[in-house]
């Protein structure tokens, strides 16, 4: 909707998606319904490819504190 109304090319965008726990049940749902791959490219960080819009998952407990505050801040992960 936002690539519509602002006339911005989808490839030029990310959907960031921030769970707590580990998501299984949606890298499934990229492997097996949508046969996309999920590359994790740092702790807690995966990248979805071959997706037509750009899209990262984000495994909160996962990533280094000290380098995520502003991440950890928001959630009830820091606390």
């Amino acid at each position: 909707m936002y690539a519509a109304l602002n006339k911005t090319d989808t490839r030029d965008m990310t959907v960031s998606v921030i769970e707590t726990r580990h998501p299984r049940e949606l890298f499934a749902y990229f492997g097996e319904e949508k046969n996309v791959s999920v590359t994790e490219t740092s702790p807690g960080v995966y990248v979805v490819g071959g997706y037509p819009v750009g899209v990262q998952v984000i495994e909160s407990k996962r990533l280094p504190f000290e380098e995520n505050l502003w991440l950890k801040g928001l959630s009830n992960a820091s606390r």
